[in-house]
């Protein structure tokens, strides 16, 4: 059933089976309109009562005080319809949050709170039930308004009441004493009540992520850094996705900023900025959140960052809380709004409540400003938002930034940059290029079908400028150069030479060129050049009709053809097409041509032509590749890269970004520079983000891997959270995306031992991928999402079998063999195989051998890799051992070591053999097995480590137990007393 054709039980029941959040909230106003047009009173009790605590733990201060009065009226009205408790909803339990709720927006006089504290008491009383919870409640009113006497008379008062239902739980009773200290300044104290709510792990529905953030500046002051970061990353985690929490999680970015993570504290303000006006009647709650982000925003402004434009602060759901305010904030800007409304709510709550409370709290954010030290965590890159480029002096700086525009398919900035290039009166020559590029900006836009839409600002120049008025401009532009001959040819043959590549056009230049008198030297290159381009062009389409040899052809004809139209007009003086051409050449000519001598010298000759606009990215970029495939230089290559990344960086070009941060990273990793590759694809994730771009997910999950690899897990989780849920709240996402981003995100959770996120994420990936191979198996996307839907099961498999939960894993290792049978890939399925066969055995299960023994023949007829067919070979001798079959196990184990040796993975080698020795040992063959030990000492004894340590040991003890103590006391020396001992 739908939930559209739900009525109001079943919506209840589906409510009742889902977190507190908007999906629930969602469901309970609907139900409430059902309800309401059917009159239904004693059901709309039931929806309003969870309505209040839907809306207390989503932070609506109004939703709470009008579904909480109006059951309070009908319970009282007629307690047998309208019960204290129904469905597990307590009246008396919301009492406890009236006070609270009243007290965080002035507008409510404290003896309005006073009153609800006397009505919750006088209803205590009557219902016969302890005061605990009236007690409580005085006291967290007290502290909180700043009356710290009397909250200390009722913390007392709490201590010497008996606990009865209606004390706060565990969790919370802590987190009050938490911040009740803090407001006292003892933070010793605090951090004692919050030591045992972890170490208790106590918790509720916002703890423990609210007294997390309560504690991070404590926790710097006391020195325990390594607490403090966990209870960032932890609490963060917890508290983003909850509107209701955003003063804790401006605590966070205060304290991303506070540690010098100034880009962490900057993404984290923008990406929740915007929630800031969710509840207009939450004024305490805003000045939490405001407080926070002056201390943060006053020291990225220090640290040189002022000027820095603040994504998102132009959203009007902001002007309730900030005023008005004419687009985005810099970060001075949104500093001083901040200050300013968090001074006028402090005044008005100081006011109310009859001392400086507020205030005092708001000087110790500015306070806090120069409190800070550095404790670097993740990823260290400088803030950065999308700032305006310096504005081109000239047309040619326009031209050259129309260019950039046109490869980013921004048509609209193309145009604006093109009307000012030609608002400057250029000289004819420039003139020439830029109607050249007014043409490709209208052929884009035409084939975009951009033309005939309004919501582009593209002008009358852009929509018009098809071929024959750009020719007609050209020609103008010739005749004002003194150039007749040049305009008389582009008159007759302009048009082939503008709109873009094509077939026709390609084939009648070619007719031109056969008649060398109907064209000028000019003429004659700039055709070359569309040959050139056209041949190009087709080479690379997508067109399915080409074989390998034809497009290889295409490419051999293009490099001729820019070849020459290079030395034409270098004869002629066409300098643009010179660069152009040059440019073209350089991408086609293969690298290993003339053993890279051709390559180096066009690539000389474009640095001396001196290219423009993206060409000048082409020239660095291809001298990136030059240096890793010609010279074998990875470490200039990845320094030439990371050049050609900052020219892309400067005119915000995401496409050669993209192109050029693949290459870094790849280069970065071959030297071992995990942290550096995660820096290169944050940038670009980055840049992605700042031009409102949707995350390109396998660059995200490059980026999370890399974090993975140079031991930031924490890192990779954020990340791979964050993607998570931005796939998840995306409609057009393909499954294999979510199956590949959920497969990663349960590999982050699991290296920070959050085993239960893992088991989720893993499912999630697992469940995704079925779905897809059923609906569609042939489809590319299903075939991606399979391929992770069977590594997240393999996953699941493991954990069940670690946490000795039998069933779980066969159930896992039926779904993983059905999946990946539906997948075209031989190695996912031998690789299913292997898994499930290893995981049976484990359990004791001779079916897992013959799953083994088929995996082994299966990747044999494949043909795979002989790495991995010893690989296969070593897990099925390995697991034959496990079920006793030792008389098996031995050969396969030897043959494996043979397979490893043969592919010069020695150290394998020796682990197989090292397996197959103890095998020999237990069967007491103590001769065989020092012989198979010896060979496998040979294949380590130059490499200290775990590996010769466990032989070693094992080698001597073999050869002490056969008398040959001399021969034992001389292979000892190879053990390695810091060596743990390692399993074969």
């Amino acid at each position: 059933m739908s939930e559209q054709n739900m009525g109001p039980a079943e919506l209840l029941a589906r409510v009742d089976a889902l977190p507190f959040g908007p999906t629930g909230r969602a469901l309970l106003d609907e139900a409430l309109e059902l309800v309401r047009e059917a009159g239904d009173e004693e059901t709309e009790y039931r929806v309003r009562m969870r309505l209040v605590a839907f809306a207390e733990m989503g932070g609506d201060v109004d939703g709470v005080l009008q579904n909480f009065a109006w059951c309070v009226t009908h319970n009282e009205s007629d307690p047998q319809r309208f019960p204290t408790v129904v469905d597990d909803c307590d009246l008396l339990w919301y009492y406890k949050w009236i006070p609270a709720t009243l007290a965080t927006n002035p507008a409510f006089r404290l003896a309005d709170v006073s009153d609800a504290l006397a009505d919750m008491e006088q209803r205590y009383r009557r219902e016969g039930v302890g005061l605990s919870g009236v007690y409580q409640a005085r006291f967290s009113q007290a502290y909180r308004t700043g009356d710290l006497d009397m909250a200390e008379e009722y913390r007392q008062l709490l201590t010497m009441t008996q606990r009865d239902e209606y004390s706060h739980c565990e969790a919370c009773e802590r987190a009050e004493l938490v911040d009740y200290y803090l407001e006292r300044g003892d933070e010793a104290r605090a951090l004692e009540y919050y030591d045992e709510i972890l170490a208790g792990q106590f918790s509720c529905g916002e703890e423990p992520e609210s007294v997390m953030a309560s504690v991070l500046v404590p926790l710097l002051h006391a020195g325990r850094d390594d607490d403090a970061l966990f209870a960032h990353r932890a609490g963060y985690r917890m508290a983003k996705e909850n509107d209701a929490l955003l003063p804790v999680v401006a605590a966070h970015i205060e304290f991303c900023a506070l540690t010098g993570n100034l880009s962490r504290a900057l993404t984290l303000l923008e990406r929740h900025l915007s929630q800031l006006g969710h509840d207009a009647l939450d004024v305490g709650g805003h000045f939490g959140v405001l407080t926070h982000l002056l201390t943060a925003l006053r020291i990225i402004a220090a640290a040189g960052h002022g000027s820095l434009t603040v994504r998102g602060s132009d959203d009007p759901r902001l002007v309730p809380v900030l005023g008005e305010h004419s687009g985005p904030y810099t970060v001075d800007q949104l500093a001083e709004v901040a200050e300013a409304t968090a001074d006028r709510i402090a005044t008005a709550f100081d006011r109310r409540n009859d001392n400086g409370r507020f205030h005092a709290r708001l000087d110790l954010a500015r306070v806090r400003v120069g409190q800070g030290r550095d404790l670097p965590f993740g990823i260290q890159v400088p803030p950065a938002a999308p700032q305006p480029a310096a504005q081109p002096q000239d047309a040619a700086g326009w031209a050259d930034l129309v260019a950039w525009r046109l490869i980013d398919g921004d048509l609209a900035a193309a145009d604006r940059a093109l009307r000012a290039a030609f608002a400057l009166d250029p000289e004819p020559a420039d003139r020439l290029y830029l109607w050249q590029l007014a043409c490709e900006l209208h052929t884009i836009a035409a084939d975009a079908g951009a033309l005939d839409d309004e919501s582009l600002d593209l002008s009358r120049m852009a929509r018009s400028a098809d071929i024959a008025h750009t020719v007609a401009m050209r020609v103008a532009a010739y005749e004002a150069l003194g150039l007749p001959v040049e305009a008389a040819f582009e008159r007759a043959y302009g048009h082939l030479a503008l709109g873009g590549p094509d077939e026709d056009k390609a084939e009648e230049i070619g007719r031109i060129l056969e008649t060398e008198s109907e064209s000028t030297e000019t003429g004659r290159g700039r055709a070359r050049l569309l040959l050139a381009q056209a041949r190009n062009f087709r080479a690379r389409s997508g067109d399915r009709s080409l074989d390998d040899a034809t497009r290889g052809q295409m490419e051999s004809m293009a490099y001729e053809f820019y070849r020459t139209a290079r030395l034409v007009a270098a004869a002629a003086g066409d300098a643009d097409v010179v660069r152009t051409a040059l440019t073209g050449a350089a991408w086609l000519v293969p690298i290993d041509a003339d053993e890279g001598r051709t390559q180096l010298e066009l690539l000389d000759a474009l640095a001396q032509a001196g290219p423009r606009g993206p060409q000048i990215y082409d020239l660095v970029y291809l001298r990136a590749v030059a240096a890793a495939e010609i010279d074998g230089d990875a470490e200039a290559a990845a320094r030439l890269a990371g050049q050609a990344a900052d020219v892309a960086l400067a005119h915000r070009g995401l496409l050669p970004l993209h192109q050029v941060t693949g290459l870094r990273a790849r280069l970065l990793f071959s030297l071992d520079r995990g942290p550096q590759v995660a820096a290169a694809l944050h940038v670009f994730n980055a840049s992605a983000r700042e031009a409102g771009q949707p995350a390109d997910s396998q660059m995200v999950v490059w980026e999370a891997e890399s974090l993975l690899g140079a031991g930031m897990a924490e890192d990779a989780l954020d990340l791979l959270s964050d993607l998570a849920d931005g796939l998840e709240a995306d409609e057009s996402t393909l499954p294999g995306e979510t199956a590949l981003s959920q497969y990663w995100l349960g590999v982050a959770a699991n290296a920070c031992e959050y085993y239960q996120a893992a088991y989720t994420a893993w499912l999630r990936s697992l469940l995704v991928s079925q779905a897809a191979s059923e609906q569609a198996p042939e489809h590319q996307d299903a075939q991606f999402a399979i391929s992770f839907g069977v590594k997240s099961g393999r996953q699941l498999m493991d954990l069940a079998l670690r946490a000795e939960e039998e069933a779980e894993a066969r159930r896992f290792a039926a779904q993983v063999l059905e999946l990946a049978a539906r997948s075209a890939d031989t190695t996912l399925l031998v690789a299913a195989k292997r898994h499930v066969g290893r995981v049976l055995g484990e359990l004791g299960d001779e079916a897992g051998l013959e799953l083994l023994r088929t995996a082994l023949e299966d990747s044999q007829e494949a043909g795979l890799h002989p790495w991995y067919i010893a690989d296969a070979r070593d897990t099925y001798g390995r697991t034959l051992l496990r079920l006793g079959h030792t008389d098996e196990a031995v050969p396969q184990l030897l043959q494996a070591a043979d397979g490893y040796l043969g592919t010069g993975d020695e150290e394998n080698a020796a682990y197989a053999e090292y397996a197959a020795a103890q095998a020999l040992i237990a069967a007491d063959q103590l001769e065989d097995a020092a012989n198979v030990l010896s060979g496998a000492l040979d294949k380590v004894v130059g490499v200290p480590g775990p590996a010769r340590t466990a032989i070693a040991t094992v080698y001597a003890g073999v050869l002490a137990t056969l008398g040959r103590n001399v021969e034992a006391g001389r292979i000892r020396a190879y053990i390695d007393v810091d060596e743990p001992m390692e399993e074969a």
